[in-house]
């Protein structure tokens, strides 16, 4: 649908806003927020979102291969879910 050059920027940014969601979900959950409090601030913080998720997604999508990404991928996501924890 988008041009590729487009498409990869799009592709980054929806992704380090589902790791962002990812990561702040277990936060959530463990207050008891329902899910639309949860969307609601979501959408109110959606750059700091946006920038919470990026570190993810660029270590992951740095060329290597799927193998290596998701390992990288493995690693990073509960240190960005213990960073949210305490956030």
């Amino acid at each position: 649908l988008f041009p590729s050059r487009w498409g990869t920027l799009a592709q980054l940014a929806l992704q380090s806003w589902l790791w962002a969601f990812y990561c702040f979900d277990y936060r959530w959950g463990a207050e008891s927020w329902s899910l639309e409090r949860r969307l609601q601030h979501f959408e109110g913080n959606w750059a700091y979102f946006s920038g919470f998720g990026s570190p993810c997604v660029l270590l992951s999508a740095c060329g290597w291969s799927p193998f290596w990404s998701e390992g990288v991928m493995a690693m990073v996501f509960p240190l960005c879910m213990m960073t949210a924890m305490g956030a």
